[in-house]
């Protein structure tokens, strides 16, 4: 039965929430909260946040490692109309001090290991946030009974010190209810503002388009330090009274068991990014079942181009339907829906616009018939309001109520939407957007570096890849690994280049601009196959090929390298590394083989193997 009628307003929803038994689960995983100990601890933040002087309108940081404590602390920042503004905990101190210096925050919720990494500059009311073991059953607020006078100033064991209240303030439609800033190193970061009318707008279109109600079990395991990763999973959640599965961070090795979840636990939808369903169709022997319990309702594809093949081949291999998502930061998380009825469902399109007016422009703003490719602009309620303390940037991109997507589109006779380029920008790899400026100048910066460009590739498994391109100074030693060591201390781990090339000079036309096409034909040439010459012993090539996907120097590996003490071996560099070894070594590894590698030595094993067979 589809909640044809969502809540109106944060407090609505609180009030619902309420109506639960307070046992009835809100978040399954490693950190499990209840709709009750949820509420109690988001009234307890209230009386804190105004006995700290925090009022609608305040920006506060969130940062920490978390999902319990980063999900509790956004959805009261919500209830409460203050502004929440998330940044990755993985992100480099350079970075996140970026951000926060452009947020102007009056608070600041950060964990303990964070605050001494990052050393960030003053943000008012800032609170450490010191998890305590949970065999003391988190106690009965995730923290100590008898704190210490040094706890008791920290989260969450303050709130024992302070009586639950219910916010008597009506929230204003206009307040910001986040503000999602892109990240930056050498320049003041964009920070899109999305107000509580936009956030309510389309947390209402995700719940008809996708029929969630207080019996969806929704799987979610994307971070959710970005929209897509809070919106779509806990918001959406507590906004349906549904309970939000987090079973444990995501792995290849977890993926099995992930499988084994979506069906014992009677999940209703799951939510991924391309990167993992194709990661899923690789391991997909003995697991076909998976999302055959009648209660599935549809796999949920979103921030990035989910390519036909995969999409068709995953829906055929599992006997399940796939919706496509389009948005953008600046449209809350969707737009455009391909499924999960039969009227928008169509592979290889973003399907049609909810909730949304949508045209296709020339470039002198004319609108285009069926058939013609121009930039996609949409207008909705669930638009941005803005770009924090940017005007220019803000009357650049919304014109008349109309937002200038930045990707070229084209209308089929039917009412389909096709994405097939894009006019701004902007690099999707593996679901994360990439400002390619941010790589290119923090490159720049190098002494030994000339002038370089950044751009993204098109590549089978992530959509994208970083590649950049380099003309040395000369006056200095330089390599591919001494660039990638630089960027690493500087950059999160997915905006470092998976290739650098280097070029006696970049091509330029008579003004001077780079003709990125002729860039993009010179790395094409260049990257041939894309594999690493097979040169000295399999131990060696297998280190030189894992620190390429890994974004790292070769001289940092050796051949008993595990997966779990690797800086950069996460999940998706993983799947990079099976793709390079196959590419490489001209072989094809199995599902077991894949889950298999947990150190490089492994991976050698497994290659010999194959190699003989």
């Amino acid at each position: 039965m589809f909640n044809r009628n969502p809540p109106h307003s944060i407090a609505e929803a609180c009030r619902n929430a309420a109506a639960l038994s307070p046992s009835t689960l809100f978040l399954a995983g490693p950190e499990p909260l209840s709709y009750g100990s949820l509420l109690d601890r988001m009234a307890r933040l209230t009386a804190f946040f105004t006995a700290s002087g925090l009022r609608q309108g305040s920006r506060v940081i969130i940062a920490t490692h978390s999902d319990a404590e980063a999900t509790v602390l956004f959805l009261s920042l919500l209830s409460n109309g203050l502004t929440a503004v998330m940044i990755d905990p993985l992100a480099p101190a350079a970075e996140a001090n970026v951000v926060i210096t452009a947020a102007d925050p009056q608070g600041m919720f950060i964990d303990v290991d964070l605050h001494e990494a990052w050393q960030p500059p003053d943000a008012g009311c800032t609170v450490l946030i010191r998890t305590p073991p949970r065999s003391s059953l988190y106690s009965r607020l995730m923290g100590k009974k008898q704190a210490t006078p040094a706890d008791a100033r920290s989260y969450p064991a303050l709130l024992e010190h302070h009586v639950p209240a219910t916010g008597s303030e009506t929230v204003s439609g206009d307040t910001d209810a986040y503000i999602m800033f892109t990240s930056g190193t050498t320049s003041l970061p964009k920070g899109v503002r999305i107000s509580q009318n936009s956030l309510l707008s389309h947390l209402g279109t995700l719940t008809r388009t996708f029929g969630y109600t207080e019996r969806s079990r929704i799987l979610y395991i994307l971070p959710l330090h970005h929209a897509d990763g809070m919106i779509q999973g806990p918001v959406v959640a507590f906004f349906n009274k549904a309970t939000l599965y987090r079973p444990m961070p995501f792995s290849i090795q977890a993926l099995p068991a992930l499988l084994d979840i979506v069906y014992s636990e009677r999940v209703t939808h799951f939510v991924a990014v391309p990167t993992i369903l194709s990661l899923i169709l690789r391991i997909a022997q003995g697991y076909e079942d998976s999302f055959s319990s009648p209660e599935f309702r549809c796999v949920i594809s979103t921030a990035a181009y989910l390519e036909q093949s995969l999409w068709e081949g995953f829906e055929s291999r599992f006997n399940v339907r796939i919706a496509n998502v389009y948005g953008l930061t600046e449209t809350v998380a969707g737009s455009f829906f391909s499924g999960p009825e039969d009227g928008t469902h169509r592979p290889g399109t973003v399907g049609k616009p909810v909730d949304c007016l949508s045209r296709i422009v020339a470039d002198d703003g004319t609108d285009l018939p069926c058939g013609e490719t121009g930039e996609l602009l949409l207008r909705g309620d669930h638009l941005m309001s803005g770009y924090f303390d940017d005007p220019t940037a803000t009357a650049e991109a919304l014109a008349d109520g109309w937002l200038k997507t930045g990707d070229l589109a084209v209308q089929d006779t039917e009412g389909f939407f096709r994405i097939v380029g894009r006019k701004k920008n902007l690099i999707i790899s593996g679901g994360f957007n990439i400002q390619p400026e941010e790589v290119t100048a923090c490159l720049s910066a190098h002494p030994a570096v000339r002038e370089s460009i950044t751009l993204g590739m098109p590549d089978e498994v992530w959509g994208e890849q970083v590649v950049s391109c380099v003309v040395p100074s000369g006056d200095l030693p330089l390599s591919e690994e001494i660039l990638t060591d630089y960027l690493r201390s500087r950059l999160a781990a997915y905006k470092v280049p998976a290739r650098i090339h280097f070029m006696a000079e970049l091509p330029k036309g008579p003004s001077g601009k780079v003709i990125i096409d002729r860039v993009r034909e010179q790395v094409g040439n260049a990257s041939g196959s894309g594999t690493v010459p097979l040169t000295g012993d399999m131990g060696e090539r297998i280190i030189d090929l894992a620190a390429r996907c890994f974004r790292m120097p070769a001289s940092s590996l050796d051949i008993d390298a595990r997966q779990e003490s690797t800086a950069g071996w996460d999940s998706l560099a993983h799947l990079e590394l099976i793709v390079a070894l196959e590419q490489g070594f001209g072989i094809r590894l199995t599902a077991a083989d894949i889950i298999r590698i947990g150190t490089l030595r492994d991976a050698e094993h497994i290659v010999r193997e194959r190699s003989r067979g």
